[in-house]
């Protein structure tokens, strides 16, 4: 550095005297580090040959602290003064910002930003002369002059060590390089204080250890200050998702498989997987149930675990079943009820027999018969179960009891047998003739044929019926003898007219001899009192001959009713 403190001079030092024309110098190199922000070149002046600055590296990831500055001889120097140890002016340059921070030629190979670097770009020091053919005359730096530092500037450095796996912290190296002791720092984030300390002598490094993010380092000595913002950047964490996992259906044996994906960690996602079970890669076939422990590695060996569960789903199992029987005899009013289903995975679908699928859990209008009930879980899983609805006996007639012929007047219980006999109900049709229309046994007395109809139900409603029917002989029942002998000898000794149960009384009997003579006239109003004669006119048995009756008899229905004829009275 020359006296006014801005200007810098850059010059080479021969170690052996090179004549020409073995000193033409094709290419020149120099390579400047120093820290960020500090140089701004605002003029190059040549002495050996013309440079100028070629490139500006700012804040490479291996020195994120310090820039570089890559001056280049843009034309051959044909005849240089190359003498022993006797130093050569190559150019110097002009810092707008004068002296604020220490200047240094790079040591080829030992710079940490030496090729191959983040930037593939080619720095170094570098000189093409014909004596070294197309070796690099540049041998090392003088032991004396390599560096350039401004007398008590604070210089600190500030080495970040990159966060390689999420969750881990950075390591940040605080050297301090140059001030007036004594120093002290303080590291702050967004959220503010995380650390102040202090460093006792030139030299010291301390250390920090902190999260990803952003941070301002502050640094003091006794006369001066620096601020540095830090970016502290970390791969994303490590995720395992799980693309495919086919459990175990139906209680199927090793049909499973698992396929899973990893995410985050570095940009390129080149993954390995590990399986608990010694499988490696990102898909597993043939599993049975149980857990696999995946592990996802990420090129930095940056790893994370999942558990995953392979289950065995099992089908359904129909646990209870309700069934209401016809109600009837060979009635379609059945129901089958599904009450609880064990096992499988809702929802479930219902089939009866070959039928389709259903949502509901019933099957109602149901003859008797046997069904096998069908169900389907969501994952088609099905199961089946036979069941059964009874045919209830049938309300059968066995018969009934009663009179088929009757004479008018009669009457007869109409008795009706049944396979049952309790909580029945009764309608007799028509009800006509007919001491009642809805009792058991009904007492008929029909005045002529008739047919009747019974039909029978009980409280559920079943039915049965039977027609009967009672023949009626209108005649009414009528004896009377042709002949009669009153001889007082205990047989036949009067002439009687015999009725049946439908004449109710006779009313009137008159006996005419064969002229026409009325010889005998009873009249009788009282019910149920016979008519007749005993042979005697007048107190006096009468002649034997053929005599003539004629009779008046009332009818059980109320009809009168005339009966003529004639008889022979034998003494």
């Amino acid at each position: 550095m020359l006296e006014e403190n801005a200007t810098f001079l850059i010059s080479i030092v021969p170690n052996k005297t090179i004549e020409r024309p073995n000193n033409i110098t094709n290419t020149g190199q120099i390579t400047l580090k120093a820290p960020t922000g500090t140089v701004d070149v605002s003029s190059v002046n040549s002495f050996t040959g013309i440079w100028q600055l070629n490139t500006i590296i700012q804040q490479p990831v291996e020195a994120p602290n310090f820039d570089y500055l890559v001056f280049n001889l843009i034309t051959p120097i044909s005849n240089p003064s190359y003498r022993a140890n006797i130093e050569v002016p190559l150019f110097n340059f002009k810092n707008k910002k004068g002296c604020t921070g220490s200047i240094e030629l790079i040591e080829n190979f030992t710079d940490v930003f030496w090729p191959p670097n983040s930037l593939d770009v080619n720095i170094g020091n570098q000189l093409t002369i014909l004596e070294y053919g197309i070796n690099n005359a540049y041998e090392k730096n003088h032991p004396l002059y390599t560096e350039v530092t401004c007398p008590n500037i604070l210089a600190i450095d500030l080495l970040v060590d990159s966060i390689k796996c999420f969750g881990e912290q950075a390591v940040l190296k605080i050297q301090l390089h140059n001030g007036t002791l004594p120093f002290y720092y303080e590291l702050r984030s967004l959220d503010g204080l995380i650390k102040k300390d202090s460093l006792l002598f030139k030299g010291d490094s301390a250390f920090c250890t902190f999260p990803a993010g952003t941070y301002q380092f502050l640094g003091f000595d006794k006369i001066d200050s620096l601020q540095q913002n830090i970016q502290i950047a970390a791969p994303s964490p490590l995720q395992i998702e799980v693309l495919q996992k086919n459990d175990i259906i139906c209680s199927d044996e090793n049909n499973a498989a698992l396929k899973v994906r990893g995410n985050g960690g570095t940009t390129n996602n080149d993954f390995e997987y590990r399986w608990s079970n010694g499988a490696i890669g990102s898909e597993l076939s043939n599993l049975e149930a149980g857990e696999y422990i995946v592990t996802l590695i990420d090129e930095n060996n940056c790893s994370t675990t999942k558990a995953i569960i392979i289950e065995t789903i099992p089908p359904p199992i129909i646990d209870s079943v309700e069934m209401y029987m016809p109600t009837c005899h060979n009635a379609a009013d059945g129901i089958i009820e599904l009450i609880h289903i064990k096992e499988g995975t809702p929802p479930f679908k219902y089939a009866l027999d070959k039928g389709i699928y259903q949502n509901e859990n019933y099957f109602d209008n149901l003859p008797s018969n046997t069904y096998q009930i069908n169900v389907s879980d969501i994952n088609n899983c099905v199961t089946s179960k036979r069941v059964t609805l009874e045919n209830p006996p049938k309300l059968a007639f066995l018969g009934i009891e009663m009179d088929t012929v009757l004479l008018i007047g009669q009457s007869t219980k109409l008795v009706p047998i049944l396979a049952e006999s309790t909580n029945l109900f009764y309608n007799w049709t028509p009800n006509t003739f007919l001491s009642c229309s809805d009792c058991p046994n009904p007492i008929a007395k029909p005045s002529n044929t008739i047919s009747y109809t019974l039909v029978v139900s009980n409280h559920l409603g079943c039915e049965t019926s039977l027609t009967s029917q009672i023949s009626v002989f209108q005649e009414p029942p009528l004896f009377i003898p042709n002949i009669f002998s009153p001889n007082n000898d205990g047989e036949n000794d009067s002439f009687e007219i015999f009725t049946g149960p439908t004449i109710a009384f006779g009313q009137h009997l008159q006996i005419f001899n064969r002229w026409g003579q009325l010889v005998y006239d009873m009249k009788n109003n009282a019910p149920n009192n016979k008519l007749n004669w005993n042979g005697y006119i007048q107190g006096k048995l009468a002649d034997s001959g053929i005599y003539i009756y004629v009779a008046k008899l009332q009818l059980e229905n109320g009809e009168t009713q005339i009966q003529k004829g004639d008889f022979f009275l034998l003494k």
